[in-house]
């Protein structure tokens, strides 16, 4: 869960209106606009967000097989969330107090085709710097859900990765994570799992994924959030 010991009054239909093309007047007579800020306020897990955010911009690593003086590539971060409503309200939480951040949300309501150039930003190797890299336009933060970009997706022009929740079935989160932590990946990954200790049914499947063996048990920080 995103809402921190508030009950969720939003709903599908609170989605609506393209985010990676909205202009900061529409963004401001959105639906949700009135209430980011108390969302987001009281969020532990939101606090954790811009936290590695700003982290993730300051990083600069060289990648491997990038030469050296051939500059440093720009670090990319994915946000999987299990629900789009939660995605949603994350998007619009970072354009409304990160409005530099260039970000892209990408949900099941956006056709094939389009979430392949959607996700084109994040699936460029990383051996060497492209024109596409120096574009300022260029998206640093792709936000979607674990059912659509889970599985099948390499996504290794992005080394940092949050999963917002737990899901009830480890296998997900394991492949999410497997779209960066993969081979041709030339970056140290930063793989975050975060849960609410407040939230039983959080901490319960947390638990019961603690209880089985893990595949990424070196590379995955696990992070309760109060």
């Amino acid at each position: 869960m995103l809402l921190q010991g508030q009950p969720c009054r939003f709903r599908a239909e609170d989605i609506k209106g393209n985010l990676n093309t909205m202009s900061h007047t529409d963004l401001r007579n959105h639906t949700l606009w009135p209430y980011l800020d108390a969302i987001g306020a009281g969020s532990s897990k939101m606090d954790f967000i811009r936290e590695k955010i700003k982290e993730m911009l300051e990083d600069d690593e060289q990648h491997k097989d990038v030469g050296e003086g051939r500059g440093t590539l720009r670090r990319k971060m994915i946000i999987f969330t299990l629900s789009p409503v939660t995605a949603f309200l994350i998007a619009l939480i970072l354009r409304k107090g990160l409005p530099t951040l260039r970000q892209t949300l990408v949900l099941a309501t956006d056709a094939p085709a389009k979430r392949g150039s959607l996700y084109a930003p994040f699936c460029r190797m990383t051996d060497e710097e492209l024109l596409e890299d120096r574009d300022p336009h260029d998206p640093q933060l792709l936000i979607t859900t674990a059912r659509i970009a889970g599985e099948g997706l390499n996504l290794i022009r992005a080394n940092y990765v949050i999963m917002t929740e737990p899901a009830f079935a480890k296998q997900v989160e394991d492949q999410a994570f497997r779209r960066v932590h993969r081979y041709g990946q030339q970056a140290t990954t930063h793989l975050f799992s975060l849960y609410c200790t407040w939230n039983p049914a959080e901490v319960i499947v947390r638990s019961r994924q603690d209880a089985r063996s893990r595949l990424l048990d070196e590379s995955i920080w696990t992070l309760p959030v109060r």
